[in-house]
């Protein structure tokens, strides 16, 4: 329960710092590399995006942080500053809460 604490703590600091530089950034919550699935948490509500990837050379790991347009329906090309790559993610579900998004990934 602690550690929880401190990954939702961390999360939030990290998307008031990248927020004031880029208009949408997620940090990556869930990862499914065979099903090529991520839930990425938009805000420090706890807004979940559900997005599908393809074709992605290094595939995202829960933690890193992504910029790029996160809360609209559509294709997107989503930027890792810290790593410098790119992935290609298609938006399925935007601004849903974690029952939401377990509801999206079982359905995959």
């Amino acid at each position: 329960k602690q550690m929880r604490k401190i990954i939702v703590s961390t999360i939030v600091i990290l998307l008031s710092i990248v927020s004031v530089c880029f208009a949408d950034a997620g940090v990556v919550v869930y990862a499914d590399y065979n099903r090529q699935l991520l839930v990425m948490q938009t805000d420090s509500y706890g807004n979940l995006t559900c997005a599908e990837t393809f074709g992605a050379l290094q595939f995202p790991e829960v933690g890193e942080v992504f910029y790029g347009t996160m809360n609209s329906y559509g294709m997107y090309d989503w930027y890792n500053q810290a790593n410098d790559y790119y992935i290609t993610a298609t938006i399925d579900e935007f601004m849903v809460d974690e029952q939401e998004a377990f509801r999206w990934i079982s359905s995959h």
